[in-house]
């Protein structure tokens, strides 16, 4: 018969996918308003995800690895003496049925076909959190696009704003008249008259 240890590290495989499977399903989803608490727990899920997957693909190998040396044994057995299974000689066809009537093979068979049921449950549940973390990477970049337009349109604003307040600022200035330098040459040539004026009077 299957040895005990392979029903003892399946059923513990089995309970680990599906405690996995049942604390993730509600965390599948993606909440665009609190990415940064769904992005920290993305690793220890997706970790444990890979390690349950990983250890129900290894127990198959083994699994396959002892159906396959079960199938060798019993193969041998019969061929060495068929007496014992009624028949005085054995072709191929009658070994394999042989074989697949064989007890230990039976119970290999379904172990078999239940790890790979409980497999394809792992690997569903990695393959929708690698989406999950495409999503998120989307999710980020989308986030982040939209925060650079939002730090650029408020330069632009300030910037506006700037260039607004310069030309008030110009306007509220007084402009000085075409004539204000005529006017400035006028009086230094009025100033140096009286000067010579007083110097001419000095000396007369």
């Amino acid at each position: 018969m299957i040895t005990a240890t392979f029903v003892k590290d399946f059923k513990g495989i089995k309970n680990k996918v599906n405690d996995i499977c049942d604390k993730y399903q509600s965390h599948l989803r993606i909440d665009q308003y609190n990415l940064q608490a769904d992005c920290a727990e993305q690793p220890e899920m997706y970790f444990d995800a890979v390690s349950v997957y990983s250890e129900i693909y290894c127990f198959i190998q083994r699994l396959k690895l002892q159906s396959k040396n079960r199938h060798a044994v019993v193969a041998l057995m019969i061929r060495k003496n068929p007496s014992e299974y009624g028949y005085d000689k054995v072709t191929d066809s009658i070994v394999n049925a042989l074989i697949d009537d064989d007890d230990e093979m039976r119970e290999i068979e379904d172990l078999l076909a239940e790890a790979n049921g409980i497999n394809v449950i792992s690997k569903g549940l990695l393959d929708a959190l690698e989406h999950r973390r495409s999503m998120l990477n989307n999710e980020v970049q989308l986030s982040l696009s939209a925060l650079g337009s939002a730090v650029g349109n408020a330069k632009i604003s300030s910037y506006v704003d700037d260039v607004s307040k310069g030309r008030m600022r110009k306007a509220d200035t007084p402009q000085k008249s075409p004539f204000d330098s005529i006017n400035t040459d006028d009086e230094k040539r009025r100033r140096v008259r009286e000067r010579l004026e007083k110097r001419k009077g000095i000396k007369q």
